[in-house]
């Protein structure tokens, strides 16, 4: 095949040559004598004629009539296909030009030209005179992309399903036509291109709806392609006259990673940023494609696989513990926690598509906070950092723990790390997040929340790290996630700075911290002794509390009922030993208050204050001066203490002075 491709790439390379006319006017005008030729089969086969001149001129110009040129006394033309072709031999001499022609029959097809593969799959071959259309495979995820240099897939960034619809690429045509090596380049009036490029389209605008640029643009009708050996071994397509496919980036170059009857699968460079390859996936046109996607739920070792493949009639499922299904939507349960690789193979009885996902099974939520000591998360990394799970370098200052997540940063700026949680994050609990970085530099933490279902929806938030080499606490206002599916986090260690150096990473989690006023979040609470709870709007906006919204609590019926909430931070009694909260009873009479050791329950503080007002707001003011070891970062009220079933209470405001 290697010898049938050198034999087609000096063939267009003829095609692609040629030469600018001089016009000389000096000298005795040549006669059409002059430009007479003949014409004779070569020995390499009847679709080679050699064509010879034996006139003076100082340039002779061969048109083959095949869309090939040539210059010389004596050439040699390639004619594959069969058929009348009109040669014609232009001299100059001093005087001027002149020129003649004459026909040339191809009586045969040579058959050599058919049993290319490459050809046959990019254009149709013998069978398709008329040449194959190719569009971008857009109903489908991975249609365009983009990766390192070290790469062949896409590694950094693939599209979603018709994500960049309305770009100007959804609707280009590629024709390849084997005769003549012809390629038509149809844009349907614009075209989609990097950055880069837009200087070198006039009217390129920035396109809000897909990024980048969109131009207005026609390509031009005298295109050809040649295929050649590249030097990776690739097989390789390229155009003259400006000729491109798909996103433009200032190249006609194109490696072929993969082709086959409904496939064609590209990689490209990019003329402003040599450190990055392209990908486009193409289809032929009118050719529905077929899909494997799959999406996954886990509960426990129990895994729900939800299958969004298209144009599938059958499938064929591999979950990575050497179990298989054929169901459409299967539900499996594996025997172990563990990463597991699962396969999808999807089909239509002809062609195939597989898809591989990494999945986490395990009895451990993922979900906030995230310790690290007694469970490992699977985080996925870009932009080629690395991650691993070590023992604290520095258990010192604002951590002492054991275990911490440590990644160094890749060669990009934009280079980090994402764990999926296994359910979104509840905004109405706390819109702050806090979590702990040792830095080997000062400079910018970048935080991410995400919809793992639709990544164009996330937030970003930017936070300083103060100082180098030490454990310090970074916390994140997330108030603008409210009412959003955030379940993916995503973290940026030295943002914007390529080989930032190596971080860990501790206590990522959600805060719930002093004061407590509820009106933005509202956080759990944990009830006992019958008692209920609910947020509600402020029933009695007057006197000292005209806040929007308070807790209400109905006392259960054992004297000793109540509520408690856990603050994600013990609280520091250093800076103050009292602590105030605002109450409207039913009645008068004990207001109980208890901070609680989380990890050890008989290490606490309880001190009661009076209710002496009825149905109105009052402040209540409780010393805890005298608690014990601590910390204490659980705070336990119990309205109407020593009552069983003593009404309804509304709390707000619970801070420390």
């Amino acid at each position: 095949m290697k010898k049938l491709l050198n034999i087609f790439f000096v063939a267009t390379l003829l095609i692609l040559g040629g030469c600018e006319e001089e016009e000389y006017s000096l000298g005795t005008p040549p006669t059409e004598q002059d430009a007479q030729f003949t014409a004779e089969q070569d020995a390499q086969g009847e679709n080679w004629i050699n064509f010879s001149s034996s006139s003076d001129a100082f340039l002779k110009v061969w048109d083959f009539g095949n869309g090939s040129s040539a210059e010389g006394d004596q050439v040699t033309a390639y004619y594959p296909f069969a058929g009348e072709y009109e040669v014609t031999l232009t001299v100059y001499e001093k005087g001027g030009s002149v020129s003649s022609s004459q026909m040339i029959t191809i009586a045969n097809t040579d058959p050599e030209i058919c049993n290319v593969e490459v050809l046959s799959l990019l254009t149709g071959g013998c069978d398709m005179p008329e040449g194959k259309t190719w569009v971008i495979d857009a109903s489908r995820g991975g249609h365009f992309g983009v990766g390192p240099t070290t790469s062949y897939v896409p590694e950094w960034y693939a599209a979603g399903p018709n994500e960049k619809e309305g770009g100007g690429m959804y609707d280009d045509e590629y024709t390849f036509v084997l005769n003549e090596s012809v390629f038509i380049q149809e844009t349907n009036g614009d075209i989609y291109l990097n950055a880069g490029q837009a200087s070198n389209f006039p009217g390129a605008y920035e396109n809000p709806d897909v990024g980048d640029f969109t131009a207005p643009y026609t390509a031009p009708e005298n295109i050809n392609y040649s295929i050649f050996e590249g030097p990776e071994g690739y097989t390789n397509i390229s155009f003259n006259n400006g000729g491109f496919i798909g996103y433009a980036t200032g190249v006609n170059s194109y490696q072929i990673v993969s082709i086959s009857e409904n496939e064609l699968f590209l990689r490209f460079k990019d003329a402003t940023n040599p450190d990055l390859r392209w990908y486009h996936r193409l289809i032929p046109a009118g050719v529905t494609p077929i899909s494997s996607v799959f999406n996954y739920s886990a509960n426990g070792l129990e895994v729900a696989f939800t299958n969004e493949s298209q144009n599938a009639t059958g499938y064929t499922w591999d979950f990575g513990d050497g179990n298989t299904s054929t169901e459409t939507n299967p539900v499996h349960t594996y025997a172990a926690e563990g990463t597991y690789t699962v396969t999808l193979t999807a089909t239509d009885g002809t062609d195939e598509a597989v898809s591989t996902q990494e999945i986490v099974v395990s009895i451990t939520p993922v979900a906030l906070p995230l310790s690290f000591e007694t469970f490992e998360p699977v985080f996925t990394t870009f932009g080629n950092s690395t991650y691993q799970y070590v023992d604290n370098p520095d258990q010192s200052g604002i951590n002492t723990s054991a275990r911490v997540l440590e990644t160094v940063h890749g060669n990009e700026p934009w280079a980090g790390l994402f764990v999926d949680l296994d359910e979104p994050i509840d905004f109405s609990q706390s819109t702050e997040i806090s979590l702990k970085v040792w830095a080997p530099a000062t400079g910018t933490f970048r935080f991410k929340l995400e919809d793992i279902a639709n990544s164009d929806d996330f937030i970003e938030i930017d936070q300083e790290v103060p100082v180098a080499n030490e454990w310090v606490e970074l916390t994140f206002d997330v108030s603008a996630a409210v009412g959003k599916s955030y379940a993916r986090i995503v973290i940026f260690p030295g943002w914007n700075v390529a080989d930032a150096g190596t971080f860990y990473v501790d206590d990522i989690k959600q805060k719930t911290t002093l004061p407590l006023t509820f009106e933005g979040a509202e956080p759990n609470w944990v009830t006992f002794g019958g008692s209920t709870y609910q947020y509600v709007d402020n029933p009695d906006a007057s006197g000292i509390n005209t806040s929007a919204r308070v807790l209400e609590t109905t006392h259960g019926n054992e004297t000793w009922a109540g509520l408690f909430v856990d603050l994600s931070d013990p609280i520091d009694l250093t800076a103050s030993t009292t602590m105030t909260v605002k109450v409207w009873a039913p009645t008068t009479g004990t207001f109980r208050f208890k901070l609680e050791n989380i990890a050890n329950s008989d290490d606490f503080i309880e001190v009661d204050a009076s209710v002496d007002t009825a149905n109105q707001w009052v402040e209540l003011t409780f010393d805890v001066s005298g608690a014990p070891a601590g910390p204490y970062a659980r705070i336990v009220i119990f309205p109407g203490w020593g009552v069983a079933d003593a009404g309804t209470f509304y709390v707000d405001d619970i801070a420390q002075q």
